[in-house]
């Protein structure tokens, strides 16, 4: 009867940690979530502007360069394309940046539960030296007055 209540103690304690870290993912994702939407965001923009304005302003700024500086137009034309190319790299690294921070959120979970399984191994593999056996067996003795030579 002890292996079977103690086997149930072990079950109910799996369904807890179970329900408790399904939780703790559940609240960590909805943040992950909202920023990982921020950062998509970023990219999205970030790529739109780079594609649909990068022609008119790579010509627009060759020109200006040209005009300004009396330089070749072919050098005039690859600084401004230079610049456009730095300007969308800046925006994409911002938006690869706020994506790395999103996930990094899932992280806590992660090393939750591989906490929690490495304590459940424990508690499978030698159950008298669990902390939570422990305080119910000290707890048992307290309530009951039971020696510790009984047993």
């Amino acid at each position: 009867m002890s292996n079977e209540s103690a086997f149930k103690r072990v079950a109910r304690d799996v369904t807890d940690l179970f329900e408790l870290q399904m939780q703790l993912f559940a609240v960590d994702s909805q943040e992950a979530m909202r920023r990982v939407v921020k950062a998509v965001v970023l990219i999205s923009v970030a790529a739109v502007i780079s594609l649909a304005v990068v022609i008119t302003l790579v010509l627009a700024a060759g020109w200006g360069v040209h005009e300004f500086t009396e330089w070749p137009l072919s050098l005039s034309m690859l600084t401004a394309a230079g610049g456009a190319l730095l300007l969308g790299g800046l925006l994409g690294w911002m938006g690869y940046a706020a994506l790395q921070r999103a996930l990094a959120l899932l992280n806590e979970p992660k090393r939750e539960l591989t906490e929690n399984l490495r304590w459940l191994k424990a508690t499978i593999l030698a159950p008298e030296t669990s902390p939570r056996n422990q305080l119910r067996r000290e707890s048992f003795h307290s309530r009951f007055r039971v020696s510790a030579d009984n047993f």
